[in-house]
């Protein structure tokens, strides 16, 4: 995994799927062979101490899942089949923390001499906070039904909520008190994909991006990376 707590892995080489991906008609009706590259980071200690399979991930499954997968569905690009086939793994099995992936096309239609073309992709669980803040209306109810749409997302698994404490408005203006908390998540969404987040929160206030007002509900979404996280684990307890 690409960050400096290293993961264990789990590699599957060169499997065959025999699928109808491809941009021209004649690829989706008559097929082609693709073969795919996985390593699956993880911790494999536990089953290796216990010598237990129930404590990793079989990888017999995941050939299995990633072949049906790509069976069942039809892309044009194989860049597609990528990113679908590993957001599914990565849903499907909870103790794979990240994924890389690569789908080798060596029958493409290419009028030339070549030996494979491929497409190769890394995807992961990545740790995430997101902090919220309201003084409109019956805040704590705003951040519970905020938390209560984090935890629908496909895409965002909340591993810990702080306690909420009321705080006096930035800059000192004459505002109501503020009521703030913090998420902890794991996510696979990229920093980019989260900013979304800010911008949906500011639609739905009315503001500009730097205006200083009453807030329906503030949230900014901040990675690990992020050293303004740092200073939101300090001003947060979790529980």
């Amino acid at each position: 995994m690409r960050n400096e707590n290293r993961k264990d892995q789990i590699r599957i080489e060169e499997l065959e799927v025999y699928a109808h991906h491809g941009v021209y008609p004649e690829e989706n009706e008559k097929g082609q062979h693709f073969y795919v590259n996985a390593t699956l980071y993880t911790n494999t200690r536990p089953a290796g101490l216990a010598d237990d399979l129930s404590l990793s991930t079989n990888y017999g499954e995941v050939c299995q899942f990633i072949t049906e997968f790509m069976q069942q569905h039809t892309f044009q690009l194989i860049e597609t089949v990528a990113e679908r086939t590993a957001y599914e793994v990565l849903q499907q099995f909870p103790l794979v923390q990240g994924l890389d992936l690569e789908i080798r096309k060596p029958e493409a239609p290419i009028p030339l001499p070549f030996g494979s073309v491929s497409v190769a992709i890394h995807r992961e669980w990545h740790e995430a906070y997101i902090a919220v803040g309201s003084n409109m209306g019956d805040s704590r109810e705003h951040i519970a039904r905020a938390l209560a749409q984090l935890k629908n997302s496909k895409n965002i698994r909340v591993e810990k909520v702080s306690e909420l404490l009321e705080t006096l408005p930035y800059g000192g203006v004459e505002q109501e008190n503020f009521v703030n908390g913090m998420f902890e998540i794991r996510t696979l969404l990229t920093p980019e994909e989260l900013e979304a987040i800010n911008i949906m929160r500011k639609a739905l206030n009315g503001l500009k991006p730097d205006e200083a007002t009453d807030r329906i509900l503030d949230m900014f979404s901040h990675t690990r990376n992020n050293v303004e996280f740092v200073n939101m684990v300090k001003k947060n307890r979790f529980i």
